[in-house]
């Protein structure tokens, strides 16, 4: 088993496709005349994961931390200091965490977080890591 994809309920699907392009993801799914409620986005880099976003009529909460991993510290950084010039508002980061990551944080227009991080082999193998 591997994690494929995240759903993220959203308020309006226009507004939230519009953030997560100025971000540099792709759609892949984007037919409103057969789903209106409905696109699915991918990363820029490698992998096959995919980000969906659902629009609901329920009060959208913000609800999750999705995590996007970079190759190095200096990708990360130089990620983040252009996400102003896209219109996209950094609330904190790059920064340098105890639990030996590094990263920064921004917020969808539904107030889903995005740590944007490098972890290197302390993703799968910090000198905390529990004994299999």
């Amino acid at each position: 088993m591997r994690l494929s994809h995240v759903s993220l309920l959203v308020r309006d699907l226009e507004v939230s496709k519009a953030f997560y392009l100025r971000f540099g993801f792709r759609l892949v799914v984007d037919q409103p005349a057969y789903c209106r409620f409905y696109a699915r986005i991918e990363d820029w880099d490698e992998g096959d994961e995919t980000l969906s976003l659902v629009a609901s009529d329920a009060p959208a909460m913000p609800s999750a931390r999705v995590g996007l991993e970079f190759p190095s510290p200096d990708a990360l950084d130089a990620f983040v200091a252009a996400l102003p010039a896209r219109g996209i508002a950094v609330a904190e980061g790059p920064v340098d965490r105890d639990w030996l990551w590094r990263d920064a944080r921004v917020f969808d227009p539904d107030g889903h977080e995005l740590m944007l991080f490098f972890a290197g082999r302390n993703k799968l193998d910090p000198p905390f890591r529990l004994p299999q």
